[in-house]
């Protein structure tokens, strides 16, 4: 693993625990599928099966879609967040296969910055949302 992808995998993870540990279904499956989706981006851009590019873009369409259907099911307002800046990501896929030589300069660096927020926003949505599933825990009978 490359040394500058240590520091989005010690997030990702950390949020990934925080939400299995804090969070309700919603927040569990947005970090499960926001795991998933990195897996598969790291090792279909190593495997090389599309053009890193569209291969990247369709996982991330993926996650969009998992995290607008969380935003119908639950109406989580972190899920709207979270989509929000996914959906800006999509833009600057497209933007990116449009106009390649610019992906260095800024539509890399900016897809970054959208998966650390998106990731802040799943993580904020599981303190926010701890209390109301920590009362609904101690409510259901065991």
């Amino acid at each position: 693993m490359p040394l500058h992808v240590v520091p989005w995998a010690v997030a990702l993870l950390a949020t990934f625990a925080l939400t299995w540990w804090r969070g309700g279904s919603p927040e569990r499956l947005a970090a499960t599928a926001f795991l998933t989706a990195w897996l598969l981006s790291y090792f279909g851009v190593a495997a090389r099966t599309l053009h890193p590019q569209w291969a990247i873009m369709v996982v991330d369409s993926l996650f969009t879609l998992v995290l607008l259907a969380i935003l119908v099911a639950w109406r989580r307002v972190w899920s709207a967040v979270a989509a929000g800046f996914f959906l800006f990501g999509l833009v600057l896929h497209l933007l990116m296969l449009v106009q390649p030589q610019q992906m260095w300069l800024g539509y890399l660096p900016a897809l970054v910055a959208v998966s650390y927020c998106t990731l802040a926003a799943i993580a904020a949505g599981t303190l926010l949302e701890a209390p109301r599933c920590a009362k609904a825990a101690r409510a259901t009978p065991a």
